[in-house]
């Protein structure tokens, strides 16, 4: 090893002085793409507008005509009791194909309609000649209205023309479809229908002006997937959990007989009808409170003019009276709803179906209050049942629920996996209802993938860091801690814990900062977590890690970790010190070849304004809670090297059982924080002797801690490649010979975003399409009874 010590003239002459220069956006100088996010957006949105007119066209009016109580013709001279009824099947087919072709077009003109309007009154002339905004969009909606007229009596005059004739396939249709005599009234009915879509696609495009994608703005986004969602939950609840209870419990209580409905059928228009109309209950408990609480901030604003004398009374009456009319009108409303989905299930009891209005109704102004979550937030608290009945750590119902929950945690992914593979399975057995299950997860799971996470950190809860589960962690692995530093951190610096050793699965990592312990040992520092990226698209895992702040390990996720968290933690070792993981070796194999992450750590200590820091530590026990299928090494170290990751993995623990840690005691030894100097280009000389202290750091606190941590005492910590020994006093005379540089920059000019980000993610949609689509495939064409066949 060179001498540490170096002259004035040995000292490279490092121009890093200099100002920071801003450092310009990347521009992209690539070939132009064709599928931009707008085009894209823009596709699905007009594919999603075709398949709903498709569908109100092949089944809506079916459902509408049915559910009317009386005869359409008496709305519409001439109309048909059912539609379609003079039609065959593939006539229907082509008919609503067609008319929802044609009326997508529609929409597209009216698209086009508002872009044609915007082009003309945002020019130069035009602008200059109107003065103001609201004008503008008076004028704009003026001329929209004119060519709509005129588009009207276009439409009613081809069509009036055309069926004169009574030779088209057109007519024939429409006469069998909806009309038995009179051609005008269709003829009216179409144009209205056609200046309607015309209408829409004008609206689409109004509110989506000026957005990022040709949807929605997020303000409308937000309510349409819940919206969606809570449909999507109304119809699960309903189809299979509300009426098969109802037709084999509650029918037979309310009647007074062992009479079960089990075999009786349930028409689809009434689960359709009862879905939607509670939905709607839900959107107007929604719209009741938002009215209720801006009501009470208006009333609050204008009783301070009443005098104190007459306030209460006063106050007493607008309540009594708001109150009185909200019930009022809900229950006649539930009351009259319950009348109307009746129709198609006459079983059912109008009480029991208006009660569920008002259960709906009330579930959304829970929602919007704000007290909903926490209820559910105090349900979820119910499931400490076993501490409060059961106080003793250590009594036998404590230890058993502690064990399914490490147990738990421990296989995220595994449940996962499950999960898919049950749904896969059975599939052709509850088309239905796994189908709208996964369509509900997948509406409100999707928008845990906005703002990438695991790089902003968007996702991260403080009150989860305090959850009880890690509790029950630290309970369940006898956690405690050894801190090898003669004086206390500083909360205000910035630190990078090295993680040893990695362990089969360092579930670990997720723990160790998040107790009493470590918050008592280093006060105000809580690193955060730092995993493969992979980790970052597993359901559930991800929701773990993203949840107590984890982020990313590559380069752009530790800066930018490490900008919101100001400090880190993860495991430099990896999957190579995975391979040599064994409960029953008496050394422990650390990874000594990775030199990458000493010479990022130079360059975040010369983009961070606050002293940086880089600490070891060695978990005592993490080899020991589990141990990996017996394959040789050399295979394991070949699948890393040519594949990136070890293939074969199958942890087991206790008993044997698969992903079930043992209870082995844990104890964290904390080494001798080192400080980083900023250097921006760190040397090779650099890296060797910032690796070689952390090393010897390590070694250090293994051999002073190893005789406190059970199982420890005969065994030896090793290095799978020779490591120079630095000590702490060589270290800091090295450091001091160095001329350290300026604070170089932020955070994200240090490692701005690669196109391997974008591939990663592109990549994993595609798998996750794959699985839901196989799932999506055996639902619906490998069953005689899925929502498919009523299409």
């Amino acid at each position: 090893m060179p001498p540490l010590r170096r002259s004035a003239d040995e000292i490279p002459q490092r121009n890093t002085m200099a100002p920071t220069v801003p450092v310009p956006p990347t521009v992209k100088t690539g070939p132009p793409t064709i599928l931009t996010p707008k085009r894209v957006s823009f596709c699905v949105l007009i594919s999603t507008i075709f398949a709903l007119i498709y569908l109100w066209f092949r089944r809506g009016i079916y459902a509408v005509w049915d559910s009317l109580a009386f005869n359409p013709s008496n709305i519409v001279p001439g109309a048909l009791p059912s539609p379609g009824q003079n039609l065959s099947d593939d006539e229907q087919f082509q008919f609503a194909f067609i008319a929802s072709t044609t009326h997508t077009l529609a929409v597209v003109v009216g698209m086009l309609l508002f872009a044609g309007t915007s082009t003309v009154f945002s020019s130069y002339r035009v602008h200059r000649a109107v003065s103001s905004k609201p004008k503008l969009r008076v004028l704009q909606l003026g001329s929209m209205m004119l060519l709509g007229y005129g588009f009207f009596h276009a439409l009613s005059s081809w069509f009036t023309y055309k069926f004169s004739q009574q030779q088209s396939q057109a007519y024939k249709w429409a006469r069998g479809f909806f009309y038995e005599d009179e051609d005008a009234p269709f003829a009216s009915c179409a144009s209205i229908s056609y200046c309607l879509c015309l209408l829409s696609g004008y609206l689409i495009k109004l509110s989506t002006d000026g957005s990022r994608f040709s949807a929605f703005p997020p303000c409308y986004r937000r309510y349409i997937w819940r919206g969606l969602a809570y449909f999507l939950i109304s119809f699960v609840s309903f189809r299979f959990v509300a009426i098969p209870f109802y037709k084999a419990f509650t029918h037979p209580l309310l009647s007074g007989s062992d009479q079960v409905l089990a075999n009786t059928g349930v028409d689809h228009r009434f689960v359709a009808l009862a879905t939607g109309t509670h939905t709607l209950a839900l959107g107007i408990g929604m719209l009741a409170c938002f009215l209720t609480l801006q009501g009470y901030k208006v009333y609050s604003d204008l009783s301070c003019t009443v005098p104190p004398a007459f306030r209460l009374g006063v106050t007493s009456i607008v309540m009594v009276t708001w109150v009185t009319l909200i019930v009022y009108a809900v229950v006649q409303g539930a009351i009259a709803t319950a009348a109307y989905v009746r129709i198609h299930w006459k079983e059912m009891d109008p009480r029991l179906l208006s009660l569920s209005h008002l259960v709906w109704f009330s579930w959304g102004c829970l929602l919007l209050s704000g007290t909903l979550p926490s209820l559910a937030y105090g349900f979820a608290y119910s499931l400490t049942l076993p501490f409060k009945l059961f106080p003793n750590p250590q009594s036998r119902c404590r230890r058993l629920w502690r064990f399914l929950v490490v147990s738990i945690l421990y296989n995220l992914e595994k449940v996962t996996v499950t999960l898919l593979v049950l749904s896969l399975v059975f599939a052709p057995t509850f088309p239905n209802a796994i189908t709208a299950a996964w369509l509900a997860i997948i509406v409100r799971y999707s928008s845990t993938y906005r703002n990438n996470p695991a790089l902003t950190g968007c996702r991260q809860q403080e009150d989860f860091k305090h959850h009880w589960m890690f509790d029950e962690l630290i309970s369940y692995f006898d956690f405690d801690l050894f801190n090898h530093n003669s004086k206390p951190l500083n909360p205000n610096h910035r630190y990078l814990f090295g993680f040893h050793p990695h362990g089969v699965l360092p579930i670990s990592i997720g723990f160790v900062q998040n107790n009493e312990k470590w918050r008592r040992a280093f006060t105000g520092i809580e690193p955060a977590p730092l995993t493969s990226s992979i980790l970052h698209h597993v359901p559930l895992m991800r929701d773990f890690l993203q949840l107590v702040g984890g982020g990313d390990v590559s380069k752009q996720g530790i800066a930018a970790t490490m900008d919101r968290a100001k400090s880190v933690v993860l495991v430099p070792g990896g999957q190579q010190e995975m391979i040599h993981t064994s409960s029953s070796a008496k050394t422990v194999t650390v990874c000594a070849k990775h030199k990458g992450f000493i010479k990022l750590v130079f360059q975040l200590a010369a983009a961070s304004e606050e002293p940086f820091h880089l600490v070891p530590m060695f978990n005592f026990g993490e080899n020991k809670i589990l141990d990996n299928i017996p394959v040789p090494v050399a295979w394991q170290e070949a699948s890393v090297k040519k594949l990136r990751a070890n293939v074969f993995f199958g942890p087991w623990g206790w008993l044997g059982l698969p992903g079930i840690p043992r209870p082995s005691t844990m104890r964290l030894a904390v080494a001798q924080a080192i400080q980083v100097p900023r250097i921006a280009q760190p040397t090779a000389e650099d890296v060797a002797v910032l690796h070689g202290r952390y090393m010897s750091s390590l070694q250090e606190v293994y051999q002073a801690y190893k005789g406190q941590a059970p199982g420890y005492h005969d065994v030896e910590l090793v290095f799978d490649s020779p490591v120079e020994t630095v000590t702490e006093s060589q270290w800091e005379e090295y450091r001091a010979s160095l001329v350290e540089t300026g604070v170089m920059g932020g955070w994200q000019q240090l490692f701005p975003p690669t196109r391997g980000d974008r591939l990663e993610m592109m990549w994993t949609s595609i798998f996750w399409l794959l699985v839901f689509g196989w799932i999506a495939e055996r639902a619906f064409f490998e069953s005689n009874h899925s929502i498919l066949q009523l299409l």
